[in-house]
């Protein structure tokens, strides 16, 4: 499979962040409502079977990339007998990296082929605000007596274009494309039904720029992951609990939630000697009501080099 980066531009604040399942579960319904339920199943079929045709990143702003949780020392042999003033300003160094979430390509790229690098505060690249709503009742179409007030969190950008970063041979590429233009004008995620999460593509090209170190003994993840059996366990990680949400007609009978799923983030690292375009696997069982929901949890794999002890 080669790689392929799609630029989105958003038109409006996003109600849902662009993680790589919530985007897979998007281009699926995609699928669905323009070439039908049959043309959906067929789709599906290689992804539960282990060998997916696509493998598809989360979201990131611009250029950046998520930070590898690869451990680096600040206090190297060097600045062993420095004095405390010196230690001091390197133990704030260290927490002014930890902070930092998004690399540039080359400190990305410095990182993941063991090369030590001056990682740089980056500007904020988007703003979470809650935004309050009137519950409306459906009977009289006024709100109800003390207007029953709610909120939701939308992300609104502060850069121009959002990347994904999509795996897939070359006869999906054309399919791919026509299908992040449709989901663009539906809107994706939550509150698209009065607008929210449109966004234009931009540009779909092919990426060459993922640098592949000398020596590889790991890969970090730049999607939302769900280990399967077979894959590494040892590594330097962070997980998350997925509340994930039905769509569509699948959220109005009974309840729209799907089951609580615990997910790596992106910038995990896993140790392996013998890297793969991709791990994970399909959550299946993700909801009661509907046994043919699936979960997308493939992770999308960049070779890595991490310094053994």
């Amino acid at each position: 499979m080669k790689v392929f980066r799609a630029k989105i531009s958003p038109n409006t604040s996003f109600a849902t962040s662009l993680h790589s399942d919530s985007l897979f579960g998007a281009l699926c319904w995609v699928i669905q409502k323009n070439e039908g339920t049959d043309s959906l199943k067929e789709f599906l079929v290689p992804f539960l079977e282990g060998e997916p045709p696509l493998i598809i990143s989360n979201g990131f702003p611009g250029d950046l990339l998520p930070k590898p949780m690869i451990p680096f020392s600040i206090i190297t042999d060097k600045h062993a007998k420095t004095g405390k003033e010196q230690l001091i300003k390197m133990a704030d160094e260290g927490k002014r990296i930890k902070k930092v979430e998004y690399l540039n390509l080359d400190e990305f790229n410095n990182v993941i082929c063991g090369r030590k690098d001056n990682i740089s505060t980056k500007s904020k690249a988007y703003t979470d605000v809650a935004v309050v709503h009137n519950r409306i009742n459906r009977w009289s179409g006024n709100t109800s007596e003390g207007g029953e007030l709610f909120s939701t969190v939308e992300r609104f950008s502060a850069v121009d274009y959002w990347s994904i970063y999509i795996k897939a041979k070359k006869e999906w590429v054309e399919k791919i494309e026509r299908w992040l233009e449709i989901l663009g004008r539906m809107g994706f995620g939550k509150r698209k039904s009065v607008g929210k999460g449109s966004f234009a593509l931009v540009s779909f090209d092919e990426f060459n720029s993922f640098e592949l170190p000398q020596t590889v003994n790991a890969f970090v993840t730049l999607s939302n992951y769900v280990p399967s059996s077979r894959d590494p366990v040892e590594g330097f990680y962070k997980t998350f609990v997925k509340y994930g949400k039905l769509d569509n007609e699948y959220a109005i009978e009974g309840t729209p939630f799907k089951k609580p799923l615990l997910m790596m983030v992106p910038g995990s690292v896993f140790k392996t000697n013998n890297v793969k375009e991709f791990y994970g696997r399909m959550v299946t069982g993700i909801t009661a009501n509907y046994p043919e929901v699936v979960h997308y949890g493939y992770a999308f794999a960049i070779p890595a080099y991490v310094e053994t002890a």
